[in-house]
């Protein structure tokens, strides 16, 4: 079974990976969000590199999202992901 995932980057995310956003096909793959990031890390060497291959280091400077949701740190491995979920990677923002 082919499922897509959609994947929309802002911040440092579309900076490292030169992409404001992408879609993936999983032939078969039932992946969960820390599996989808180890799957990036692979992919963009300067994405794993500026994060140090940590995913939890995401969370510094990003928000991730799963179809509007905010993923926490400690969600990462349950939040499993389906086709035409849509995952977003998203700046921190702060203000005063």
């Amino acid at each position: 079974m082919v499922m897509k995932v959609k994947i929309k980057y802002g911040g440092l995310f579309s900076e490292l990976t030169k992409k404001e956003g992408e879609e993936l096909i999983l032939d078969g793959e039932s992946l969960n969000v820390s599996q989808l990031i180890a799957k990036l890390f692979n992919t963009y060497i300067d994405l794993a590199k500026f994060f140090e291959n940590s995913p939890t280091k995401i969370f510094e400077y990003s928000m991730i999202f799963v179809n509007n949701k905010i993923v926490n740190p400690n969600e990462m491995s349950s939040t499993r992901l389906s086709g035409d979920d849509l995952v977003m990677f998203m700046p921190v923002v702060t203000g005063g």
